[in-house]
């Protein structure tokens, strides 16, 4: 390739540019997702805090335990949540199990039948839970109350044996399990995991997602703009004066500094996002629900996503970070020219979806050898 070839990419980049920029698409999707990515975190605290207060209030009206196992264990502080911590709670009923749930069944009752007993044949602890016809229980919120009561039992029925508390600590105490690698001198081996964590897992795919969208895009992008222009008859006009190669060079770079200007915008407003969300959060908390009921809950989800960020950040080397982003440039400016390529192959806007299979279908295998890669 000769210097000349590429000579008249800057006028090509200004002209693709400055029309990318004035594009509704561009500006509606710049906008909105600005609009949105600073407003994330505002939304995403009210929402939490909505939640949960509706998991604070309980329907339960009463609960009515019927412990048959005879161990002399004290229900009266039996929930310490905030949702079940108000609810009264009966562990001597004046009437029997049947009777109880007879008349629970007579009438529309919001009433928690608790019953527990002990099978000496399979030596297991049996705990039925009655609910009222009123309690309006969801699967989750059922399988939590259960929980939460089973838990309490675990631990009141140890204490109710009447053994110290040493011997308590000791058989609750963790299992710790290990293994050794030894090799045929007997010498043990030490291994390291290369694994990664969920988290990380998790963070790579998003990364992944996010650089696949950026490349296909911007690839679709270069092959719109050249089969455009072939169609229109403007390449004819551009072709005197301008090489194939520095077209496709100055398109490829128009695409890569309009779509860095969109992650840019974008990042922007989800970093101040946390510093938005404390400003609004507690004057939105105070209108929507009401003082007395958001004065206990302090920590929002912008607090909790801002020490999520600087944990993730802390640590990065900054020439990792240069490194990825070299990576990046180099996917877009491959994926790019043979987006480009393929545009040019074509002189139909009909034909072009044809031609953009080829680019999606390395796309797509390239993804999965980097899922690859992280597994």
């Amino acid at each position: 390739m000769r210097k000349s070839d590429f000579a008249g990419w800057r006028e090509v980049f200004s002209f693709t540019f400055a029309q990318a920029v004035k594009q509704k698409a561009y500006i509606i999707f710049l906008v909105v997702f600005s609009v949105i990515a600073l407003f994330f975190s505002t939304v995403s605290s009210l929402v939490s805090k909505y939640g949960e207060l509706n998991e604070n209030k309980s329907d339960i009206k009463e609960v009515v335990i019927f412990d048959e196992t005879g161990l002399d264990i004290e229900y009266t502080d039996v929930f310490t949540s905030k949702k079940y911590k108000n609810v009264p709670v009966v562990s001597d009923p004046q009437m029997t199990f049947e009777d109880y749930e007879k008349q629970m069944q007579e009438t529309a009752d919001t009433t928690m039948l608790i019953r527990i007993t002990f099978d000496s044949t399979e030596e297991t602890y049996n705990i039925l839970f009655v609910q009222g016809k009123k309690l309006g229980m969801t699967e989750i919120t059922k399988i939590d109350f259960s929980n939460e009561f089973c838990d309490y039992f675990k631990e009141a029925r140890v204490a109710a044996i009447n053994i110290t508390e040493k011997q308590r600590e000791y058989i609750q105490s963790d299992i710790v399990s290990e293994v050794k690698l030894l090799s045929e001198d007997g010498v043990t081996i030490e291994k390291k995991s290369d694994s990664i964590s969920y988290q990380d897992y998790f963070i790579m795919l998003i990364m992944l997602m996010i650089c696949m969208m950026l490349v296909n895009i911007g690839g679709s992008q270069i092959a719109l703009a050249v089969v455009t222009e072939k169609s229109s008859r403007v390449i004819e006009y551009l072709v005197l004066n301008v090489r194939p190669l520095a077209l496709i060079l100055g398109k490829l770079v128009a695409t890569i500094v309009t779509s860095t200007l969109q992650i840019v915008a974008v990042g922007s407003c989800y970093i101040a996002s946390p510093i938005i969300s404390n400003l609004l959060v507690p004057r939105l908390a105070k209108l929507l629900f009401g003082a007395a009921q958001t004065a206990e809950s302090t920590t929002t989800v912008a607090d909790e996503t801002l020490a999520a960020s600087i944990k993730m950040i802390h640590g990065i080397k900054i020439e990792y970070v240069f490194l990825a982003l070299l990576f990046v440039v180099m996917g877009i400016v491959f994926y790019g020219i043979i987006a480009g390529l393929l545009g040019a192959s074509v002189s139909k806007m009909d034909e072009m979806q044809e031609s953009m299979v080829i680019l999606q279908l390395m796309l797509v295998l390239g993804c999965y050898a980097d899922m690859a890669l992280c597994v």
